[in-house]
């Protein structure tokens, strides 16, 4: 944090670092990223840069991989299928590093060690509402919106129509205690027709909130987290998951799909949890991307534009039946777990009431019990991991690409300040002028001095 600054770009030069000052360490993430040689007013020989980089099909596009090697001393990634990706680019695993993503708990949990579920932050916990499944995410085939839409008709429709259908075997039934809040925000990949079919599977259930094309801010995200007991992704690509940690760090049931994606880093039950909350959707295949925004050995992620990549784009195609087996698995516990805690607070309730007055005035308010979230993906907890990573750079031998002769300290204030050259130019040309006129002055005044003043006053004054 440069003080006075609260916002630096170096190609604006109002916002340029003050003057003299030079970074030891450049930390770059954009999209679409960037990866064009960093001027040397503010990051020279000595200075190291890392380049923050999420991907998720596969491998690099080929355009990137010249200037990753030239400009980047060290790419971070955000999960462990993010360095695999690097890897089988042919990018120099010793020059990676698997540095997560963090997220902010204290806006997630604020003051609280856990959250009410289904209930909103004033009503207390009510054994007739329904258990809450909640996605969030792009309404993209690469997110898996038509699988989950797909598995929920099997699982939790509760569309008689369908039983008429001798293919339609219900798997389960929920009498009516389950639902399903569809939060999608750009729509992009998936056909007119395809949506069409969604959106009958959402009218048919009538268990469906599909909140669709919304941009939710902050607060209003945690809410709508708060309102759930099970957050469920089953992706086909995902670079990291910052919504699904997200979750898990707030204590809700999660599913995600696992088996070589970004999600293998978080989607393990921690040793000392009794009750995991972590239910993995095993027997991910990876295989070629063939839909959007995949185009042969191309991904058009960027406008019109498409890049090719290194090898074919690829992704995760979800098992179906163990994703399934999971919500009905998630489903049966959140109701055993929910059941639990109703009978308990209801056994504190009538042992409140037969203890004397005299003895404790108020009874203590009953809260409901969910499993505590998980943080070690809580800034508080990642600081000590970037600040070593930071320091790793930063002793290492540096990779990049970098003018060897830097420019010299009496320059530095025209490198910083593009707004001096102009009037220095002027300044310098004048006296050049200057010294030209007084050159040649003196120059003729030796001359008259060494001949014969009258010859010179008669033919050249």
């Amino acid at each position: 944090l440069i003080p006075g600054v609260k916002w630096f770009n170096p190609d604006l030069e109002e916002r340029s670092l003050p003057v003299g000052m030079q970074a030891n360490l450049v930390l770059r993430q954009e999209w679409p990223p960037s990866f064009d040689e960093l001027p040397l007013r503010y990051c020279g020989v000595g200075c190291r840069v890392v380049q923050i980089l999420p991907w998720e099909y596969g491998t690099l596009p080929v355009s990137w991989m010249e200037k990753l090697s030239r400009n980047v001393d060290t790419l971070w990634a955000p999960s462990e299928y993010n360095r695999r990706v690097y890897i089988k680019s042919k990018y120099d695993h010793q020059r990676t590093a698997v540095v997560p993503s963090g997220i902010d708990c204290k806006t997630l949990i604020p003051g609280a060690s856990s959250l009410p579920s289904i209930t909103d932050d004033k009503e207390s916990p009510d054994q007739t509402k329904p258990i809450t499944f909640l996605f969030s995410g792009e309404m993209m085939p690469s997110k898996g919106v038509d699988i989950l839409l797909d598995e929920w008709e099997q699982v939790f429709c509760n569309d008689s129509t369908n039983e008429n259908n001798e293919h339609y075997h219900k798997r389960f039934d929920p009498s009516l205690s389950v639902r399903l809040l569809l939060h999608t925000t750009h729509e992009i990949g998936y056909s007119k027709h395809e949506i069409n079919d969604m959106e009958k599977i959402i009218s048919s259930c009538h268990n469906i909130e599909w909140l669709r094309n919304k941009h939710l801010k902050r607060k209003e995200f945690i809410n709508l987290m708060r309102r759930s007991d099970v957050f469920i992704a089953p992706f086909r690509s995902n670079w990291f998951g910052v919504p699904i940690v997200e979750a898990l760090a707030m204590g809700k049931t999660t599913i995600a799909t696992v088996g070589g994606t970004a999600s293998d880093d978080y989607m393990l039950p921690l040793h000392n949890s009794n009750h995991p909350i972590e239910y993995p959707i095993s027997g991910a295949v990876e295989t070629q991307c063939k839909r959007e925004p995949c185009r042969g050995d191309k991904v058009c992620l960027f406008g019109k534009k498409c890049v090719k990549l290194v090898e074919l784009p690829k992704w995760f195609e979800v098992d179906r039946t163990e994703l399934r087996l999971q919500m009905e698995r998630a489903y049966r516990d959140v109701s055993s777990q929910r059941q639990m805690n109703y009978e308990q607070n209801y056994d504190e309730d009538i042992l409140t009431t037969n203890i004397d007055t005299n003895t404790i005035s108020i009874a203590a308010p009953l809260e409901l019990k969910e499993n505590s979230g998980r943080s070690d993906y809580c800034w508080d907890e990642l600081r000590h991991i970037y600040k070593d990573h930071a320091f790793q750079v930063l002793n290492a031998t540096g990779h990049r690409s970098v003018p060897t002769i830097e420019m010299p300290s009496m320059f530095v204030l025209l490198y910083f300040k593009k707004s001096f050259i102009i009037p220095l130019l002027i300044h310098a040309g004048f006296a050049l002028f200057l010294y030209i006129i007084r050159a040649s002055v003196i120059r003729f005044a030796k001359r008259l001095l060494s001949k014969n003043t009258s010859y010179y006053t008669r033919k050249n004054v």
